[in-house]
């Protein structure tokens, strides 16, 4: 399963590359931090999973799912951001997110989620401990 993730802070990107890598199936096809680079990533690469952060240092994550949307290939958007407010889970999700997690409290269950779409196991581990984030 190819992923890419759509994150502009350094820290998660890392967290997320190294998380993934250990999920058997998944492979990361690209990371990127602007809505105009993550539109062109998808069209691109045509991932079969977006892992997407609604805010980014150019756009928001809103205009890459109204463009993921209308893709030849439209892939499983999961939206993962620490602005989990229920009018932006409703607005994902009606514009097309697949999962909505909130990457505070359930970036495990993100993680999960993406192994249990590749068809195979994610060991969690305690990722706060290990240079993840505290």
């Amino acid at each position: 399963m190819r992923v890419c993730v759509v994150e502009d802070s350094e820290l998660v990107q890392g967290l997320l590359t190294r998380e993934l890598s250990k999920i058997r199936g998944v492979s990361l096809c690209g990371v990127v931090e602007e809505a105009d680079e993550a539109v062109r990533m998808i069209r691109m690469e045509q991932p079969d999973l977006v892992i997407l952060d609604i805010l980014l240092k150019r756009g928001n994550g809103f205009e890459v799912l109204k463009q993921a949307a209308g893709s030849k290939k439209r892939p499983k958007i999961m939206v993962l951001t620490n602005y989990a407010y229920p009018e932006y889970r409703r607005r994902s999700l009606d514009m097309g997110a697949d999962y909505f997690f909130d990457k505070s409290l359930e970036l495990h269950l993100a993680l999960e989620k993406v192994a249990e779409m590749a068809g195979t196991g994610y060991l969690f581990t305690n990722i706060y401990d290990k240079g993840g984030m505290s």
